[in-house]
């Protein structure tokens, strides 16, 4: 976090204020100096991004903590700017953004300045920010006016943005939105004979820009993007967006309320082009930074809707997008009766996967796209209501509307058939299309018995690694025993040798843990020459669930040593074997419509091993070295075996046997 701050004069509020050393210091820029376009220098001209870092301090406290504190609701009425990572903020009562300057009038009349945001997060982190404010961004100033018949006047300037947060670094972790959050209207355009461009565009409701980030968004209530400013010799401005994410990421955006864009300015003039808002846009068509801007997952159990632009052909969508959306759940759409079940408009780069939501047979996801690109994955999403009266033999009509066959695909599989997973019983959907890009989705009356077969593969995918993980275990313990460690070479008078100990052996990914008892003997055959044996009986498995390893067998091997010279020291020749056999129990997990099965198998596995040494004294004598090279053989076994049928398991399942060989050469 930052801790150095300087003194800077706020001449908007007549005070002199701490700021970070890292805020802009600057005065009021005199109208006419900067046009609406300069101000947004790098964005189209029907772009909503307020690329002006405009905003007003907090005057009322700032303290050095990782918490930026508020003294009162009051001093929120002039906006709210924040350039310190703040652990929480909770803004209450109204909070507005500055207007614009009015443009300065003349021959060549100067345009309105852009207004300022209503919330400004710059380059800062804020770990939880919940909103019960009403915030709108400043207006944008109106455009002077010429003062000659032949003059020239002023463009409206852009709104400013409900939230901004903005700039390499700015993240905001949770934001909950429960009030109205709105951009800024655009500024009027002067009058005069010849027009230097129109009304302001609207402001943005959030804005979300340049390689910033949003962890989770949660929208409980209203996001507006502002209406363009009016034309009066020429188009009105554009409606600024609900939502715009240009060049940065937001990775979770749950809509349970309204999204809705800004609608275009109104004009005299004969034409009009201004084009309404859209709900969320994310990126823009050509835009540089689209490559960098995503959505991961958005869930829609509200509405997102553009703005009216002057006439239908310049509306706006309830989604542009021209960077990447991986994942859309949509619940809207359906009668039509209410914006909620009135289809989700859309446009642009095509979601990765798109999910429909169905809560009636009124209210269920409907997507109508316009120019799309990409293809998508279709499926029907776990948070549907759960209700089997909902999926009986229904047909849901225009799930899909103007999308071509080639771009969409079906639950990621090559099959029409759709499972709707909330439910205990599941459903079989035909996704039907008739023709002009339109789909319907037919839900078949009977529901289907028996475990699904994507369901019976999630749950063999869940068995795997933990099948893997006893196969590492049990290769472990083999090894371990076949190496330098059990061997038994203190011999009482009649050269006999009886050693006890433990052992305990852990597997990470997935994790397990077994704890033995060890019991090795050994018998000394004459000066040179030692043979032995052990054993080595576990005393519990701690394995994962789902797999049971019995503890019936216990591990077993023999081993034989010659040596060069009766002290040991040369050349040593040793050769060793270990056997193991398990029975294993497994138990697959119960993913959806997959089913519990049991069954029982056998577990073998055999290790042999040849090693060679050669032991010296080194340190003056003080320290034993034996480098060694060897040579190891390892066998593991599993058993084909077949599912036990019970009333629950009705469709048991075949094992083929499975085995894993290695030769290992080791040089230490």
């Amino acid at each position: 976090m930052n801790r150095t701050y300087r003194l800077v004069f706020n001449k908007a509020l007549g005070l002199v204020q701490v700021v970070s050393e890292l805020a802009n210091c600057r005065g009021k820029k005199s109208a006419g100096k900067t046009s609406s376009s300069e101000a947004h220098t790098g964005t189209d001209e029907n772009s909503s991004a307020p690329f002006k870092l405009k905003a007003i301090a907090i005057a009322s406290a700032l303290t050095v903590s990782s918490f930026l504190i508020i003294a009162s609701p009051p001093s929120f009425a002039q906006g709210i700017t924040n350039f310190n990572d703040i652990g929480t903020l909770s803004p209450t009562g109204a909070v507005t953004g500055n207007a614009g300057a009015t443009g300065n009038d003349g021959y060549y009349a100067s345009n309105g300045d852009s207004g300022e945001d209503g919330f400004y997060n710059g380059y800062a982190k804020i770990g939880t920010l919940t909103n019960n404010a009403t915030i709108t961004g400043g207006a944008g100033g109106a455009g002077g006016n010429a003062n000659s018949p032949d003059g020239r006047n002023g463009a409206g300037g852009r709104g400013g943005s409900g939230v901004n947060n903005f700039g390499y670094g700015g993240n905001i972790e949770n934001f909950s939105n429960n009030a109205t959050i709105t951009g800024g209207i655009g500024g009027i355009q002067g009058t005069g004979a010849i027009s230097n461009g129109g009304g302001g565009a609207g402001g943005a409701g959030i804005y979300n820009g340049y390689y910033s980030s949003i962890t989770a968004l949660n929208n409980n209530d209203s996001i507006i993007g502002g209406n363009g400013g009016a034309g009066v010799a020429a188009i009105g401005g554009n409606g600024g967006a609900g939502i715009a994410n240009f060049g940065s990421k937001i990775t979770a955006l749950n809509n349970n309320g309204s999204i809705t864009g800004g609608n275009g300015g109104t004009t005299s003039a004969q034409l009009n082009f201004a084009r309404g808002g859209d709900g969320i846009q994310n990126g823009y068509d050509g835009g540089f930074y689209n490559p960098d801007t995503e959505i991961t997952t958005l869930t829609n159990n509200g509405s997102i809707t553009g703005g009216a632009g002057a006439g239908a052909v310049y509306d706006g969508f309830g989604i542009s997008n021209f960077g990447s959306i991986v994942t859309l759940n949509n619940a809207q759409g359906g009668d039509g009766l209410t914006p909620a079940t009135t289809a989700l408009t859309y446009t642009g780069n095509l979601p990765t996967n798109y999910n429909i939501i169905i809560n009636s047979q009124s209210s269920y996801g409907q997507l109508f796209a316009t120019s799309v690109t990409g293809t998508m994955s279709f499926g029907i999403s776990n948070l549907s209501v759960a209700s089997n009266t909902i999926y009986n033999g229904i047909k849901l009509t225009s799930v899909l509307t103007g999308i071509d066959p080639t771009l969409v695909t079906i639950d990621g599989y090559i099959t029409s058939y759709l499972r709707v997973s909330s439910l205990d019983s599941r459903y079989s959907g035909n996704l039907v299309y008739n023709g002009g890009g339109i789909w319907d989705l037919d839900i078949l009356s009977a529901p289907i018995a028996g475990p699904s077969a994507l369901d019976t593969q999630s749950s063999l995918q869940s068995l795997a690694p933990k099948l893997r993980g006893v196969f590492s275990s049990q290769l472990i313990a083999t090894n371990f025993a076949n190496m330098n460690t059990y061997d038994c070479d203190l011999f009482d008078a009649k050269g006999v040798c009886v050693s006890v100990g433990g052992q305990q052996t852990y597997v990470d990914n997935p994790s397990s843990n077994m704890t033995s008892t060890v019991v090795v003997a050994g018998y000394k055959v004459s000066p040179n020459i030692r043979i032995g044996g052990f054993l080595n009986q576990n005393i519990n498995n701690n394995t994962v669930s789902g797999v049971h390893i019995s503890n019936a067998n216990p591990l077993m091997g023999v081993f034989a040593v010659w040596n060069q010279k009766e002290d040991r020291l040369g050349y040593q020749v040793k050769i060793a074997n270990a056997y193991q056999d398990k029975d294993v129990t497994t138990t697959r997990d119960v993913i959806d419509s997959s089913e519990a099965g049991i069954g029982k198998t056998n577990l073998n596995t055999q290790s042999y091993v040849g090693e060679l040494s050669y032991a010296f004294l080194a340190n003056q004598e003080k320290t034993l070295v034996r480098p060694y090279t060897a040579l190891r053989y390892t066998s593991i076994k599993q058993d084909g075996y077949t599912e036990q049928t019970s009333a629950g398991v009705t469709a048991p399942l075949t094992y083929a046997a499975l085995a894993d060989r290695s030769t290992t050469a080791l040089v230490v």
